[in-house]
């Protein structure tokens, strides 16, 4: 069961999130709803926004420190927040270094990174998805890609020429099945390291061809038991000995950046907010409908 203060700082960030959409929420129901029973709805999305607006100034700083302590969890798992009688928020976080950054497949330059190009391979293989997909991301990225394959430009794949803003880009270039399966993997966010107190085991497996759906299982365990302080603390898993040293470029014990679903039900109508934050509390992306 959470705790009031676990309670309080997820309705915060909640809030804080709803309050910056208020705008949007306000030209929305001007547009969609225009009748009478229009304006009383118009006026309930208004109050899902501006519910938490006097908190934007104070509570994003105590409320990531509150993440980094670890009071709230990054798992993945709604959680449920009465607001009152009538209004339900419904909210959760993940912790974006616990997916693979596809955007590390190119670097800065243009050049492919090796590193990250067969991590991904790895972690689509863990998934059982065509391995082929990296080459797919890859070619999207690369900002020599020729014009003419541009999406919508003939024959050859998708292209481009830049970074992905959002892992939805990855529902242009593969099938819906495998983008279902893949997007729970996946970022854009974050510094790319992965963070072995919160991956998945087919993360934890794209590190190494040496990282075994077996060791990865020991590192989710001791992290039960004991969250990892630092990354010195892999080499104690057993397996990890030599191998941990070896990955300690590649990964982290903390969050550069959390994800957020949050949705506002009140009356029938309902406000979702999907938006990634990174450690200090600023906004990166947020989307709503």
């Amino acid at each position: 069961m959470k705790t009031e203060s676990e309670r309080g700082f997820v309705l915060i960030l909640v809030l804080l999130i709803l309050a910056a959409l208020m705008a949007i929420a306000t030209d929305f129901a001007y547009s969609v709803y225009v009748n009478i029973s229009g304006i009383h709805n118009m006026q309930v999305l208004e109050k899902l926004s501006i519910e938490g607006s006097s908190l934007i100034d104070s509570s994003a700083g105590p409320f990531m420190q509150s993440l980094s302590q670890g009071d709230i969890p990054l798992d993945g798992q709604q959680m449920e927040i009465p607001i009152d009688s009538s209004t339900t928020v419904y909210f959760q976080a993940d912790d974006e270094n616990s997916k693979f950054n596809i955007n590390t497949l190119v670097s800065q330059n243009g050049d492919l990174n090796k590193d990250a190009y067969d991590s991904f391979r790895r972690l689509l293989k863990a998934l059982n998805l065509d391995e082929t997909i990296a080459d797919k991301v890859v070619g999207w990225i690369d900002p020599q890609a020729l014009p003419s394959q541009q999406l919508g430009g003939g024959e050859g794949e998708n292209v481009k020429n830049g970074y992905l803003t959002s892992t939805a880009e990855l529902g242009l270039l593969i099938d819906k099945a495998s983008y279902d399966t893949l997007k729970n993997y996946v970022t854009v966010f974050g510094d790319g390291l992965i963070n072995i107190n919160s991956a998945t085991a087919p993360v934890l497996m794209s590190l190494s061809d040496d990282v075994s759906e077996d060791l990865a299982e020991r590192v989710i365990e001791r992290r039960k038991l004991d969250p990892f302080k630092n990354i010195g603390e892999l080499s104690q898993v057993a397996g990890f000995e030599r191998l941990g040293m070896d990955l300690a470029p590649r990964i982290t014990v903390s969050s550069s950046a959390i994800g957020i679903t949050a949705s506002a039900r009140q009356e029938g109508i309902t406000r979702i907010v999907e938006g990634v934050l990174d450690s200090s509390g600023k906004i990166l992306y947020w989307r709503e409908y």
